[in-house]
């Protein structure tokens, strides 16, 4: 964790510090990240950044609490209670985890590259302890649906917790394998993670209310927002919030814009 020293600096310099790093472990892995390049860069004598931190690791641990507290404030505004079963929960945590992305560019470029940086040889004992930590979240949110009776109960907690972790990853490495998102150029220009081309990442909800004010049924309204520009692209008053209706709203999409790159 940092020193004093390094709290004691002004904030618009421990934000110039940090946000160089922050940059520096998003493009390279762990061992190939260099405190040397990043303090030339800000011209600044390499020996003060071991005044404001103990090592290289102790570096690194403060900036992977600083982007998970900032991802924190997003998703954990969100209460599971509110949702009527675990996937519309899982899916609007994604939804804030895109708005932590648009709003926070680096932070994001250095999470989504955290998992290359934990693999790297000489931190590998810190993989292995972030990998736990990680699925024992994933666990507790399985635990709760076991406890409602929404989640069997013959599966163990810990493989279906794995299960969800690896979902997580699955979805970063199929749009980055589809081209849908390109880390390595993004961090170059400065725009979030995925930030999609025009057409290419296409965002579905639907919202539950009274929109008619009690001159007509309760409904839902769908909605299709193209990642890129942030416009609206289709929306649809549908009874309730189905596959079938996600179904037609997107159909309707394809015929107008043709097909995307990816939904989420």
């Amino acid at each position: 964790m940092p020193k004093k020293t390094f709290l004691n600096l002004g904030e618009a310099k421990r934000k110039q510090i940090t946000d160089a790093f922050l940059r520096e472990f998003a493009i390279k892995p762990y061992d190939d990240a260099s405190i040397t390049e990043v303090v030339r860069g800000l011209g600044i004598a390499k020996g003060s950044i071991y005044q404001y931190f103990e090592d290289k690791q102790d570096l690194f641990l403060f900036l992977i609490d600083e982007c998970v507290a900032v991802k924190l404030k997003y998703v954990l505004t969100l209460d599971r209670n509110s949702y009527p079963d675990f996937w519309t929960y899982f899916r609007e945590l994604y939804i804030h985890g895109y708005e932590f992305d648009k709003e926070n560019p680096l932070q994001s470029h250095f999470l989504h590259n955290l998992l290359n940086n934990l693999k790297s040889q000489s931190i590998m004992n810190l993989f292995n302890k972030m990998l736990n930590q990680s699925i024992l979240g994933f666990e507790a949110m399985v635990n709760f649906e076991v406890s409602e009776g929404l989640f069997r109960d013959d599966v163990p907690p810990q493989t279906m917790g794995f299960m969800l972790y690896k979902v997580g990853i699955g979805i970063q490495e199929q749009l980055e394998m589809a081209g849908v998102i390109n880390p390595k150029e993004s961090i170059k220009k400065s725009i979030p993670v995925y930030q999609g081309k025009n057409g290419e990442l296409l965002q579905m909800d639907g919202s539950d209310h009274d929109w008619f004010e009690e001159r007509g049924p309760r409904c839902t309204l769908l909605v299709l927002i193209d990642d890129a520009t942030s416009q609206i692209q289709k929306l649809l008053f549908v009874h309730a919030e189905t596959t079938l209706s996600y179904f037609n709203v997107f159909k309707d999409y394809v015929r107008t814009y043709g097909k995307p790159m990816a939904v989420y």
